[in-house]
């Protein structure tokens, strides 16, 4: 899971299989949902085949994770002959779920609103929680970070949540909270929010301003002292500071004394 790379198939129901070919899911739009959510399933097997296990997940359920009898079919499958691969190293992102392939056979998808997730690896299924993240996600003591938005909690009980825009080279760590950010220019207000512009060899520090998360910063994933890779990025964590490794070598960190490169 090191190499991890958005995927879409251009759509806003989407169907996607493992490179076997033998385990096929879909997501679809839940527009029941009280806010923007997702359900979807998993089938171990071909959909218009016998099939053993079938997961069905929702982003938006007071159980986010259920498992169907073996041959149990959701009813909601459609195309699967033409579903794309999700590829070792991909993840797709929508939001509220995120769904990854480890390696050819095995699929799962995270619930990021309450960490709950499965996986699906030949004709086993694992459902895990936050706590088995190390073991699902990490490898050569290096944690992978599934979503885009990642929450750094700090041991003075500060935080501050950071994701890389997708289109301007920015990374950007906004709703600084109990963090030694300096003022706004010229306001008499305490900023939470700075901007790293992270396309060169050497990051900078694009500049510093008031700009919270919002609705998606419930879908950020809160990680603590440690070593994680994000989308890339490298994060060594020691508590009070995180320190950001660039895909190009360059650094930047953040943390209970403000923030900085170098």
């Amino acid at each position: 899971m090191r190499d991890h790379r958005p995927f879409t198939d251009g759509s806003d129901t989407y169907l996607f299989r493992t490179v076997s070919g033998d385990i096929t899911c879909q997501m679809l739009d839940d527009a029941a949902a009280p806010a923007y959510g997702w359900v979807g399933g998993c089938v171990n097997g071909r959909v218009d085949a016998p099939r053993g296990a079938t997961v069905m997940f929702s982003t938006d359920s007071g159980s986010s994770v259920w498992e169907l009898p073996d041959g149990g079919y959701p009813g909601f499958f459609f195309g699967s002959n033409g579903a794309p691969v999700l590829q070792p190293g991909e993840v797709l992102d929508r939001g509220a779920a995120a769904c990854f392939a480890p390696d050819e056979d095995s699929l799962g998808c995270v619930n990021l609103r309450d960490q709950e997730g499965f996986l699906i690896s030949g004709p086993d299924v694992r459902r895990f929680g936050a706590g088995d993240y190390p073991e699902i996600f990490g490898r050569d003591g290096v944690m992978d970070v599934i979503a885009p938005y990642v929450r750094l909690q700090f041991t003075n009980g500060g935080s501050v949540i950071c994701y890389e825009s997708r289109n301007d080279g920015l990374y950007t760590c906004g709703d600084a909270l109990d963090l030694d950010f300096p003022l706004m220019d010229g306001v008499d207000m305490q900023s939470n929010a700075v901007f790293f512009d992270v396309s060169g060899a050497t990051p900078v520090i694009h500049g510093h301003n008031a700009s919270n998360v919002g609705q998606a910063g419930e879908n950020a994933q809160t990680v603590t002292r440690g070593t994680y890779a994000h989308y890339g990025h490298l994060i060594d964590h020691d508590g009070s500071r995180a320190t950001f490794t660039t895909p190009q070598g360059g650094t930047f960190w953040v943390g209970v004394d403000g923030f900085g490169v170098g």
